[in-house]
């Protein structure tokens, strides 16, 4: 039986453990951000709950999002940083300030001009000396300096640029033109020529290593299946992650797509008869074929072969004859075919699963190649006008239309006069009445912006006018409804001289009563 003594050492001890986890605790709910809203009453700012009741008094002129625990405020030109209780927690010693990311804010100090990085207790991580910066992502921060030097010709001066780690580290020495953000742990490198107006690309690795030799290429492409298309004088081919060149030099190439790349060899000097090569490098398929942009896609290839096309599998084996005057790859199972002017659908078998009823054209189809089937529709066109029809070739929308496209899986835009569009969906294709005259081909979640009548609102997947037509300009394509901030955007109101926060509901952050002239 234990006696009083030890039991009260095991109460303490888990007393502190208790107390520790608390504290722990506490550390945690001051970093998350609550809901806070950038909040506008007359022509200064605070922040506010959903419900728009006031937590951080408005006293500032000019706020942004919180991130990592903290906001930026600025007053009379001199930005610092509060937490979520409003308690100035970095002094308003900058002129110029970025929202924490990774823990790190780029800032310019009051009658400066150079960035650096502080943490979030105000203190000095990356130091003052970049006349550029962006803000952290996966570790890194691409930074740009000044370099002067000189030549023969004078004095001169230029911007490169380079990455800095959190401990200020430049793991990318500042010595590139610009440098593309790293993916897999590789970066293309840019050095423009001025002299010879040309520019030029090479290939890092994370730690700043070069993996290719300078700026040899003069076109390198992004990575797919592990390789990228590169040019240079003498060679047009490929390179690995590695900076590696992958076997002979061709006369054209093709991206990599299931393992297979089409490429054309060069015949006594002239371009030559297409094939494929595998990922070493090595002939596939011989090279007979006569078309030059070609891919894998469902296992089969569009091949032509003595100026008709039909289809390949990876051993080379037809599998669908040379018949047809032009082909597109296989989307869900179905090929767009052309034949003696007309065009429709065939299946992996060859076998038409729809007749020769439309029009080549995909010249007013968004995006390109959506005469292909996506989602179990197709966009097709007769007599120069455009319809959509399914896999069973039902009209679902006449052919009343000189444009038709997607805005995402279920939002579709038609033009039936030039410069104005309607919406419907493929979910109860009802047609949205609204006329828009500005197509604008980018959402986030779900809400998409169109314009009318020289306003700019937002339309559901649906088509329907969620957020009225009404503002002048929805500053900064980077937020809409940033995920990271659970869906706010920054409008103008420029005839108003009005700004502020609405939500993805059209809920409006800021103090009527200042503002009663708002629609």
């Amino acid at each position: 039986m234990e006696n009083k003594n030890t039991a009260l050492v095991k109460s303490n001890t888990a007393l502190t453990r208790v107390s520790n986890q608390i504290a722990t605790t506490n550390r945690l709910l001051e970093v998350a951000d609550p809901f806070l809203i950038p909040y506008r009453k007359g022509d200064k700012w605070g922040f506010c709950d959903r419900d728009k009741r006031i937590v951080i008094e408005c006293v500032y002129d000019e706020v942004k999002v919180f991130s990592d625990g903290l906001a930026a405020v600025n007053h009379d030109k001199a930005w610092g940083f509060v937490n979520v209780q409003g308690k100035l927690v970095i002094e308003m010693n900058f002129s110029h300030v970025y929202s924490f990311s990774e823990g790190l804010a780029l800032v310019t100090k009051l009658d400066e001009f150079s960035y650096g990085f502080i943490d979030t207790r105000g203190l000095e991580k990356v130091p003052f000396i970049y006349s550029r910066g962006e803000s952290f992502r996966q570790g890194l921060a691409k930074v740009v300096r000044l370099r002067r030097y000189k030549s023969v010709h004078g004095e001169y001066q230029d911007y490169r640029c380079g990455y800095v780690d959190k401990k200020g580290n430049e793991v990318v020495d500042c010595q590139y033109e610009n440098i593309h953000p790293f993916i897999n742990e590789v970066a293309i490198i840019e050095n423009n020529d001025r002299y010879y107006e040309e520019i030029t690309y090479g290939l890092i690795g994370k730690n700043g290593e070069k993996l290719t030799n300078g700026f040899k290429y003069e076109n390198l492409g992004s990575f797919r299946e592990g390789f990228a298309k590169v040019y240079r004088k003498g060679y047009n081919g490929f390179i690995d992650k590695n900076g590696i060149e992958l076997g002979a030099s061709f006369s054209f190439v093709n991206d990599f797509s299931e393992g297979f790349a089409y490429v054309s060899k060069y015949n006594e000097g002239i371009s030559s008869l297409g094939g494929f090569i595998n990922t070493k490098g090595e002939d596939s398929i011989p090279f007979k074929y006569e078309n030059q942009n070609t891919e894998f896609s469902e296992g089969l290839a569009a091949v032509q072969l003595n100026g008709k096309w039909g289809f390949i599998d990876k051993k080379g084996n037809t599998v669908v004859d040379f018949i047809y005057d032009s082909a597109q790859k296989f989307r869900e199972g179905y090929s767009f075919v052309e034949l003696s002017e007309k065009c429709g659908f065939i299946n992996k078998k060859g076998n038409v699963v729809i007749p020769f009823l439309y029009d080549k054209s995909d010249e007013n189809i968004y995006p390109p190649g959506h005469s292909s089937f996506h989602n179990g529709l197709a966009i097709v066109s007769k007599e120069n006008m455009y319809g959509i029809i399914d896999v069973d070739n039902n009209c679902k929308v006449e052919f009343n239309f000189i444009r038709i496209g997607f805005f995402s899986k279920s939002l579709i835009f038609l033009m039936k006069n030039k410069g104005y569009y309607c919406l419907t969906n493929n979910i109860d294709w009802q047609v949205n009445s609204n006329l828009y005259t500005f197509e604008i081909r980018y959402s986030s979640g779900n809400r998409f912006p169109v314009k009318r009548n020289e306003k700019t609102g937002f339309v559901n997947e649906l088509g329907k006018e969620i957020i009225p037509c009404k503002y002048d300009k929805i500053s900064s394509y980077y937020n809409w409804w940033n995920s990271s901030y659970e869906g706010l955007a920054f409008i103008w109101n420029i005839n108003k001289s009005e700004c502020y926060y609405f939500d993805k509901n059209g809920v409006e952050y800021f103090d009527v009563r200042v503002n009663p002239s708002l629609d």
